[in-house]
């Protein structure tokens, strides 16, 4: 087995408290809240000056290639 499909195997995992897996277009807005924020993004890329520009960055870092990116995104089971 090569390293993509053991990649593609735990792409999603769940604990008794969060839900982790690749970001999709739908937390595009929760994405935005996070890399509008300079604070949040110190040392991992520019903030995000408009929501256009978050969606850019979400769909051409993160979901483009999900497989080769180390981005998950962490769903609390107990806020949500």
């Amino acid at each position: 087995m090569d390293i993509w499909t053991q990649l593609g195997r735990f792409s999603e995992f769940e604990t008794q408290r969060l839900l982790m897996r690749p970001f999709a277009f739908k937390d595009h807005k929760d994405f935005y809240e996070i890399a509008g924020d300079a604070q949040n993004l110190a040392f991992i890329f520019p903030c995000q000056a408009n929501l256009a520009e978050s969606d850019f960055l979400l769909v051409h870092y993160f979901m483009k290639n999900p497989l080769g990116v180390s981005g998950l995104l962490s769903i609390s089971k107990i806020t949500k």
